[in-house]
């Protein structure tokens, strides 16, 4: 697999194949999340939130019943800071870059630009 990127005056796409990690700190509570290149040692305290669920249009994992999509909501939100959960002020989550994805990023837009 190739590293693409798009580059246009609007955006820019990152590179490779991709996971999205969600960080804890010390109390559990959500910290960030990471987007890294899905060969990258997982961060510790963290959880990867993309998981594949169909493969060559076929369904690879059994759906969940909507009882345990309703508990997973419940322990995930006990997890997210009252920051969050605020409607008065909003609040956006932080969303950090790998070292190692920015890296191939820029070195992409060198090329190419």
């Amino acid at each position: 697999n190739v590293p693409k990127i798009k580059i246009s005056e609007e955006k820019i796409t990152y590179p490779g194949i991709k996971q999205v990690y969600r960080i804890f700190d010390k109390d559990g509570l959500f910290k960030e999340d990471l987007l890294a290149l899905k060969d990258e040692p997982e961060p510790m305290d963290s959880e990867d939130l993309l998981k594949q669920i169909m493969k060559n249009g076929e369904l690879i994992r059994s759906l969940p019943h909507i009882e345990k999509i309703q508990g997973f909501y419940i322990e995930n939100m006990k997890k997210l800071p009252n920051i969050y959960k605020s409607l008065e002020q909003i609040q956006t989550s932080r969303i950090k870059i790998s070292e190692e994805l920015d890296n191939l990023t820029n070195a992409l837009k060198k090329k190419y630009q």
